[in-house]
């Protein structure tokens, strides 16, 4: 048993070793008539070019939710995920009370919250 262990272990190794061998050796060229060695594709440096700059965040405006109507008891949404910034109104007893991030998973789901007014796309951005 210990044997056979051995061998595939010895098996494994000779074709890590090979594949290893294969794909990281470097191509060379044979000289040309000139009897100058010819240099690699990739050898040949690329022209210097203006590196391109981090495009910078949109800030997105604030996108109203439909009005409420009272005969609606539950609305359906999709199960869609495309992120979602919206403010809740904070139920609170002593006052100011501010609005609360708050990420939801798509802008059905913020605007199903009905102390939900308004929400921006992508997820709230955490201070």
């Amino acid at each position: 048993m210990k044997t056979k262990i051995f061998a595939v272990l010895i098996l494994f190794i000779s074709i890590v070793g090979a594949a290893i061998v294969r794909f990281s050796s470097t191509p060379t060229l044979a000289p040309t008539e000139t009897g100058k060695e010819q240099k690699p594709a990739e050898a040949h440096a690329l022209p210097t070019e203006k590196p391109i700059p981090a495009p910078t965040p949109a800030v997105s405006k604030p996108i109203s939710c439909p009005p409420k109507t009272n005969s609606e008891e539950q609305t359906a949404c999709i199960a869609l995920y495309k992120p979602v910034c919206a403010e809740v109104q904070v139920q609170c007893v002593r006052a100011p009370c501010p609005p609360r991030p708050h990420t939801f998973g798509n802008s059905c789901e913020a605007c199903a919250n009905p102390l939900v007014k308004e929400y921006t796309e992508g997820e709230c951005i955490k201070k």
